[in-house]
C-alpha cells in the first residue's frame, strides 16, 4: 500500500474537522477555504458564534514541539487579522482518538467570545491575546453552542 502524501493527510485532517463542526453546531456554511496564496485566512470557515465571526487553523503534527507549536499559534492570530476574523481556533489532531477529543487551542480573547458565561474585568482583554489555553476540541463545540 503507498504511503499517503502530507497533504492529502492534512486535507483528510480538515474535512473531518468541518463534518464534526458542521454536525456539533448544527450549522451547514461551515466549510473549507480554497488556498489564498501568501493571505492564508485559516482552513476553515463560516463559523458563526453569538455574533462573532471565526475561522479554524488545522493542523496534523505526530511530533509537535514547544517551537512548532508556538508557529501554529502565531500562523492562527495571523491568519485571524487575514481573514478578519474575529476568533480563532488551532484544532491539532490528537492521534488514535476521535475528531472531538483534538487540541483545541484559543486565546483568552478568543476564548471569552466564544463562551457565553465567561465573564472578562476592565482591561483583562489587553493582555488575553498573547496567553493561550488547550481544551478538548468538543468542549470547545459545547461552549460555542451554549451547553457549558
Amino acid at each position: 500500500m503507498p504511503k499517503t502524501k502530507p497533504k492529502a493527510l492534512g486535507t483528510e485532517w480538515e474535512t473531518d474537522v468541518v463534518r464534526y463542526t458542521k454536525a456539533q453546531l448544527g450549522d451547514e456554511r461551515i466549510e473549507r477555504r480554497a488556498l489564498h496564496g501568501s493571505k492564508d485566512m485559516g482552513d476553515i470557515h463560516g463559523l458563526f458564534v453569538r455574533g462573532y465571526e471565526g475561522i479554524i487553523e488545522c493542523k496534523r503534527d505526530r511530533d509537535m514541539g514547544a517551537k512548532a507549536l508556538a508557529e501554529y499559534q502565531r500562523q492562527t492570530l495571523d491568519e485571524r487579522e487575514n481573514a478578519d476574523a474575529d476568533f480563532a481556533l488551532l484544532v491539532v489532531k490528537n492521534f488514535n482518538h476521535s475528531v472531538g477529543e483534538a487540541y483545541c487551542w484559543v486565546t483568552l480573547r478568543d476564548l471569552a467570545r466564544i463562551a457565553l458565561p465567561l465573564m472578562v474585568c476592565d482591561g483583562w482583554l489587553d493582555a488575553a491575546d498573547e496567553t493561550w489555553v488547550c481544551l478538548p476540541y468538543s468542549t470547545a463545540c459545547a461552549l460555542m453552542r451554549g451547553d457549558r
